[in-house]
């Protein structure tokens, strides 16, 4: 307890009620604080700001003018009664979880989550992140000697490594030079974009740098390194960002009537929405009650069984769909309670199902007891070992379960699984282990699980989430028939990329959305045999339009071969405003209110940057890959009429573009062998593996030369056999060279990270190449982290919580876009992005620039990609391009309509670049109005908005 009060004066009554404050609103789930990542600093800021507003309002009471020690004085608080067991109670009595609000009128609509201290706070941050580098570099060094661990000679390190490269690189290849004239003054960004863009990394200016090291007599010459490739953001380019960006913002997925939405939910004060159940510290953002109303709109229409819930990735789904969750169950408690006072039978109560990839159960589980205290949230995934106080189910589930008996507790109840274990214990995989067991002959494709099966759970759930529901897009796969077998009444598909790989994607949806013909209605059966040769044709308005959501109409008059991408894509449009509701950034709530949803987030700008071999590179790369395109692509061997990659063709190819010294070593480094390469990482060893390696190989190679003198292509790793071993930069040259995307990504890093002290995270295709990477920056001094598949649970969160938590730890995090990183939020101390390798898919790339691209990011976020030009980058991106066709077509605004193959557009290619035509504006003679080029434009666009 607190020693005697009575000689304290205004200051230890101050500092008392700050502690408090602090502290209950940061330990409490309903706390202001709670789970908001504010520094210490930022809490008492806040708490000092209402110890300012309490002690105005005391000024009435106390007739002093600073209000006194009125607000310190002792409050007596009745006692409350024990909290009631909830689980022992059919419903719960919301009536008093309407809280005071007599304040929120104050409040507008669009900052009732950034008060002035923060908003200020925020500027602030945006405002002074610039310390010129230079200072950096003096301030930095604290030896005369080279010291790995001095931040001066880890930069002076990575310096003198590319010097020693600059032989390889030719005269005669166009090499981008640093631009001394931006360095004049900064760029003037426009108040209309909130200051998002400040010049955050002054480029630097390399000749003073070489003359300061100089002056402390270093013995490289820095100007020859500095990198052309940094991002400046600038009016311009902002601009020219969010202008592409509203081209993709449709509003057929939208609605926007706020109060409505308000009313539906039940929340009383649309300036504050929050619902009745959530926590006091839980309040929905403004863009958010009109998506939820908009799902249990659909989950009412008699001919759907699902809905997409597609925001953009970052925008909230999460507590959306726990939003949506609380409404069903607060309709049915409230049914509870009508069938109690009027005696009839309660109906039953089934709990919900979460189906989640594996990385996100504990998030998912936190987040929903953050929202609220009303649901009971259960683990079903691994042995069901508890974990940190979490509730699991320890066996695995069966229909007599008591979960499943009708209890109005379990409609309140959620389950969150993942798609593995669900599939495991409730799939094919779960039923052919039972045929084992019971001796009876399994059949060879398992469409259903057989009567007798006893882990059924087909009727036990009403609703099933589904979240990153893209991972079900192939129907046939033993994850999606186990959903399909749950045969739920309704489906949340709940992912930001709905067409995430091609437009065949819709087919894995189709039984998760649309109602099987044995339950339409006799109405749509005769609409059908009307129009079932004109589904895409029917008017506007007609009562038949809907047959779009049908199997026939996907699989005839979207997937058929004969249909072109950009017809799919209109009549995936039509689909899709059915039953998605999807915003993106620039999306505006009301429509043409000055409201945008993005404004929270920071612009996110992209550069696409493209290098070309050195000579004696480009020799060997042509000497070594032609095998490997011969029969790259060949015959399915399940399918004659697809073809499909040489997967070990490919991977080389892949690796060959990140670092011809896989040439070498491209035998090595499988996933399986990614633990024991990251434990040599962490022991220091593996750069030297790997500069070894090619070292022994490449003169191993070289006797068996027909010539006397070795071909251009011997010589790529020549200098690195001659170098001492006792320089310093041995290895981190022999890792250099052969790559020209690690000599373009390694000044970036070093500057983000030693220069600014800042985070970074590099995305690669396969595990050999965050092996590459991730020994090239251990051998520059830099603290970088693999997240692969061989960590258990706990070393993934360990080295997440480094990366997401501490500042000066695990600096770069190397990951792979094939590893599930879907839904991790990535950006409390990153906004740097680097992608070394070309992503399959647009969806892919998307998904790893959302991990730091979301809502909570503070900053602008930078996003670099490195390609080999005319090299198999440009060939995977260009493949990528054509699939990611239709997708984009069905997101596109009413503004970018075009008329594919003739004029009628209203954007135009001009002078090299896509022109959006104002209201009257006339086609010039020389401007291209062809659609498809238009869209490849775009799409072209929106990955580097860096140019027009």
């Amino acid at each position: 307890m607190y020693p005697e009060k009575d000689g304290w004066d205004e200051g230890d009554h101050t500092a008392r009620f700050l502690y408090h404050v602090k502290r209950e609103n940061l330990q409490s789930n309903q706390g202001v604080f709670y789970d908001k990542g504010f520094t210490e600093n930022e809490m008492e800021g806040i708490v000092w700001s209402l110890k300012g507003y309490l002690t105005t309002l005391a000024k009435r009471s106390t007739n002093q003018s600073h209000g006194g020690l009125a607000i310190f004085k002792p409050v007596h608080i009745s006692p409350q009664r024990r909290k009631r067991n909830d689980d022992e109670v059919d419903y719960v009595d919301l009536k008093g979880e309407e809280y005071d609000e007599i304040h929120d009128e104050d409040i507008t609509l669009t900052d009732i989550h950034e008060d002035e201290f923060g908003t200020r706070r925020q500027m602030e941050d945006w405002n002074k992140e610039l310390l010129d580098p230079e200072e950096h570099i003096i301030l930095a060094r604290k030896s005369k000697d080279y010291d790995p661990k001095d931040k001066y000679w880890q930069y002076r390190l990575v310096v003198e490594a590319l010097e020693r490269t600059v032989p390889l690189i030719d005269d005669d290849i166009e090499c981008a030079q640093p631009d001394a004239s931006q360095n004049s003054q900064r760029p003037l960004t426009p108040k209309s974009l909130h200051d998002y863009a400040r010049d955050i990394y002054n480029l630097l200016n390399y000749v003073e740098i070489a003359d300061l090291e100089a002056s402390m007599a270093a013995e490289a010459d820095t100007s020859e390194f500095a990198s052309s490739n940094v991002i400046t953001p600038t009016e311009e380019s902002l601009r020219f960002f969010r202008e592409q960006q509203r081209f993709l913002d449709n509003r057929d997925y939208q609605r926007e009537d706020h109060k409505y939405a308000c009313h539906i939910l039940r929340i009383t004060n649309p300036r504050v929405p929050r619902m009745r159940s959530m926590n006091r510290s839980a309040v929905l953002k403004f863009w958010q009650p009109v998506a939820i109303a908009r799902i249990l709109e659909i989950r009412q229409i008699p001919y759907l069984r699902g809905a997409i819930l597609g925001d953009s990735v970052g925008l909230g789904k999460t507590w959306e769909t726990i939003a949506i969750m609380l409404k069903i169950w607060e309709d049915y408690n409230q049914s509870v309670m009508d069938s109690k006072q009027q005696n009839r039978p309660i109906p039953a109560g089934r709990p919900f199902l979460v189906i989640v990839p594996p990385g996100l159960i504990t998030q998912w589980y936190s987040e929903i007891n953050r929202v609220n205290d009303k649901l009971r949230v259960c683990i079903y995934y691994g042995q069901g070992r508890p974990a940190q106080g979490m509730r699991t189910i320890a066996s695995r589930l069966r229909k007599t379960d008591s979960i499943f008996n009708g209890s109005p507790i379990n409609a309140r109840t959620v389950i969150i699984t993942s798609y593995q274990t669900f599939s495991y214990r409730h799939g094919p995989t779960a039923v052919r282990a039972w045929y084992t067991e019971t001796t009876e002959i399994c059949p060879d494709e398992i469409l259903c699980p057989p009567a007798k099966f006893p882990f059924s759970l087909d009727g036990c759930f009403s609703d099933v989430i589904l979240d990153e529901a893209h991972i079900l897009r192939n129907p046939e796969t033993s994850q999606s028939r186990a959903v399909h077998w749950l045969k739920a009444d309704f489906h949340l598909l709940v992912t930001a990329t709905p067409i995430y790989n091609s437009r065949k994607d819709i087919l894995g949806y189709v039984p998760l959305l649309f109602q099987p013909p044995s339950l339409w209605s006799k109405a749509d059966q005769v609409y059908f045999q009307i129009w079932r040769h004109q589904i895409f044709n029917i008017p506007l308005g007609h009562p038949a339009r809907h047959l779009c959501c049908t199997e026939h109409a996907v699989k005839e008059y979207v997937l058929a071969d004969w249909i072109s991408p950009s017809v799919t894509g209109n009549r995936l449009r039509l689909i899709f405003s059915h039953l998605m509701i999807r915003r993106t950034l620039f999306s505006h709530m009301p429509f043409d209110s000055p409201n945008i949803i993005g404004d929270d987030i920071p612009p996110t700008q992209r550069k696409v940057c493209r290098f070309e071999y050195a000579k004696n590179e480009r020799a060997m790369f042509e000497e070594v890959s032609p095998p490997l395109y011969r029969g790259l692509i060949k015959q399915s061997p399940t399918d004659p009429q697809k073809c499909i990659w040489n997967m070990n063709k490919f991977r080389r190819l892949e690796l060959l573009m990140s670092w011809l010294g896989f040439h070498y070593t491209g035998n090595g480094y499988y996933a399986s062998d990614i633990p024991s390469a990251c434990q040599n990482l962490y022991e220091g060893t593996l750069g030297a593996k790997l500069a070894d390696t090619i070292t022994s190989q490449a003169l191993t190679e070289r006797p068996s030369k027909s010539a006397t003198e070795p071909k251009e292509s011997g010589r790529v790793h020549e200098d690195t056999q001659n170098q001492t071993s006792f320089s310093r930069t041995r290895i981190l040259e022999a890792l250099l060279r052969g790559s020209p995307k690690m000599r373009a990504m390694l000044p970036l890093i070093r500057d983000q990270v030693i220069l600014h002290d800042e985070k970074a995270i590099v995305w690669t295709q396969v595990p050999a190449d965050q092996i590459y990477v991730a020994a090239v920056l251990r051998e520059a001094n830099m603290d970088a982290g693999v997240l692969h598949a061989g960590l258990s649970r706990d070393e993934r969160a360990a080295l997440l919580y480094r990366f997401t938590e501490i500042p000066d730890k695990c600096m770069v995090l190397v990951c792979n876009y094939m590893l599930n990183t879907a839904g991790l939020n990535l950006q409390s101390l990153c906004r740097n992005v680097h992608l070394f390798s070309v992503g399959l898919s647009k969806s892919l790339v998307n998904q790893a620039i959302g991990r730091v691209s979301r809502l909570g990011q503070k900053r602008p976020v930078f996003v670099h990609e490195y390609r080999i030009k005319g090299g198999f980058d440009d060939e995977l991106a260009r493949l990528s391009d054509r699939k990611a066709i239709p997708g984009i077509i069905a997101e596109l605004s009413r503004d970018f309509d075009i008329k594919i193959g003739y004029d009628g557009a209203f954007s135009v290619i001009r002078d090299k670049a896509l022109h959006h035509l104002a209201p009257g504006e006339q086609i010039q003679q020389d401007d291209i109005t062809d659609g498809m080029r238009i869209i490849q434009k775009l799409i072209s666009c929106l990955e580097d908005t860096t140019r027009g």
